[in-house]
């Protein structure tokens, strides 16, 4: 859902400026969106023969597969608990003078 909050949010700017191509562009990258994640949902839940899916073997995946979201996912639990800490210190670096 954080994609298409952000998109509403652009889609919205752009209805307030006029430009409709914008909107246009915003609509059908949506409903590409749609088009490639829907069947993922779809086979996912909603196979009914487990013997019809086509992967049968469960394995571990690769170190490279799941170590970059899992470092992703902890820098930003890390933002989120300590942002005002993180703001605190580089203030004086970016601060105007």
């Amino acid at each position: 859902m954080g994609g298409s909050w952000s998109k509403w949010l652009l889609i919205v700017g752009a209805a307030d400026t006029g430009q409709m191509v914008m909107i246009g562009v915003l609509m059908a990258s949506s409903l590409l969106n749609v088009a490639y994640l829907l069947p993922l949902v779809g086979k996912g839940f909603f196979l009914k023969d487990p013997e019809a899916a086509p992967i049968h073997r469960m394995a571990e995946s690769p170190t490279l597969v799941w170590l970059p979201p899992a470092i992703t996912a902890v820098g930003c639990l890390i933002l989120f608990f300590y942002a005002g800490d993180i703001l605190t210190f580089l203030s004086p670096i970016v601060a105007p003078n």
